[in-house]
């Protein structure tokens, strides 16, 4: 709890200077990904792999060479057991919002953020069950920036987060570690404070610097 209360009175700060700010830097970034959940339970592991989908607004700071940026991300993931067969399927679906920070440098960027988790574990087939959870953990991930034009940015990043499930009796039996591994692509798109910019992609009429 204290590194979520730490994470949103940075957040809160620097949302307050954006807004005093004539040069707005905010972004808004949907994201599309593939994952690769691990369950450790018990002494037994299930893996699983699927897709996932979401957005993030973050604000930067700084220059082309260095920049850091403070981010919320929220992302919906469902993710199908390797090991599934025709009589039974279990699928893993995840909803998780995370409090971060970004630090860019040049067109290399890494994150680091605390996440807290929703699970849906669901069994079909000839044995039909449903466990849900929540639990919360550390989120981190390494990428590079692809610029499409002054205002729209491609990012490519290698995720990975490990989230700690308490026991519950209506949940997982004993205390459940997820790690999940994967890769994401964002584009972050300028949201402006200055009259609508029409020179979104290259080709096009020059724009103003971004300060």
């Amino acid at each position: 709890m204290r590194a979520f209360a730490l994470l949103f009175a940075l957040l809160a700060g620097f949302v307050g200077a954006a807004r005093a700010d004539d040069g707005n830097l905010i972004f808004l970034q949907p994201e599309f990904g593939y994952q690769a959940p691990r369950v450790f339970t018990q002494g037994q592991t299930a893996s699983y792999n699927g897709f996932s989908y979401g957005g993030s607004v973050y604000y930067s700071i700084g220059d082309e060479e260095f920049s850091i940026a403070p981010f919320v991300d929220y992302q919906i993931g469902c993710y199908s057991n390797t090991a599934n067969t025709a009589s039974r399927e279990e699928k893993l679906s995840q909803k998780s919002l995370v409090l971060g920070l970004k630090a860019y440098f040049g067109n290399l960027f890494v994150r680091a953020g605390y996440g807290f988790i929703n699970s849906e574990d669901k069994t079909t087939g000839n044995l039909n069950q449903t466990i849900s959870a929540s639990g919360h953990g550390l989120n981190g991930g390494l990428g590079f920036v692809i610029p499409l034009s002054r205002y729209v940015r491609l990012e490519v990043s290698a995720d990975v987060e490990n989230v700690t499930y308490s026991a519950n009796p209506q949940a997982f039996a004993s205390q459940t570690q997820v790690l999940r591994m994967g890769g994401t692509l964002g584009l972050g798109v300028l949201l402006p404070s200055t009259p609508p910019r029409r020179s979104y992609f290259k080709g096009a009429a020059p724009a103003p610097a971004i300060r």
